[in-house]
């Protein structure tokens, strides 16, 4: 179980999906020779075409090695989608000492992280499968408040007049 946690925690921060949609995703959503993920998102009703991490194909890759007849990529012992498990994530988090955070935190951290390193906030909002740009920019806006004017004093700068 706590290997279960690991890599889902993994996947969480590496590809921003809800719980819900990596709980419930099968394996032919994943292309592990092209490092690919169709992941559906039941919340807003569409698809996105998620891109690979090293770590992500790494711990895909050996799930997938290691998957018997499963169809579910994190599955429960009667071989349904996996539960909702919140405690044992919560007892990971206390053992790593991390106070206050919860499943959710690791797709916000996700968004915060990218929208750090200066990804627009639309792109961020299509990672995260958000329903409208609007959404992104009522959660993340607030970590990039000088983007648009960093980016005109770098225009202005090129232009030299």
């Amino acid at each position: 179980m706590m290997q279960d946690s690991y890599d889902l925690g993994i996947l969480l921060l590496h590809l921003g999906a809800r719980y819900s949609e990596l709980a419930k995703m099968e394996w032919d959503s994943v292309d592990l020779d092209k490092k690919v993920i169709r992941l559906y998102r039941p919340k807003v009703q569409n698809e996105s075409l998620l891109n690979m991490t090293d770590l992500v194909h790494e711990v895909l890759s050996r799930r997938f090695a290691n998957r018997g007849n499963s169809k579910y990529i994190f599955q429960n012992k009667k071989g349904e989608a996996r539960n909702y498990a919140h405690r044992s994530f919560q007892s990971a988090f206390r053992r790593a000492g991390i106070e206050g955070v919860t499943i959710h935190t690791l797709r916000k951290t996700f968004g915060s992280w990218l929208v750090r390193s200066g990804m627009s906030l639309y792109s961020v909002s299509k990672l995260l499968g958000h329903s409208s740009t609007r959404v992104t920019e009522e959660i993340y806006a607030d970590l990039a408040p000088n983007q648009a004017s960093q980016q005109a004093i770098h225009f202005f700068n090129e232009l030299n007049i």
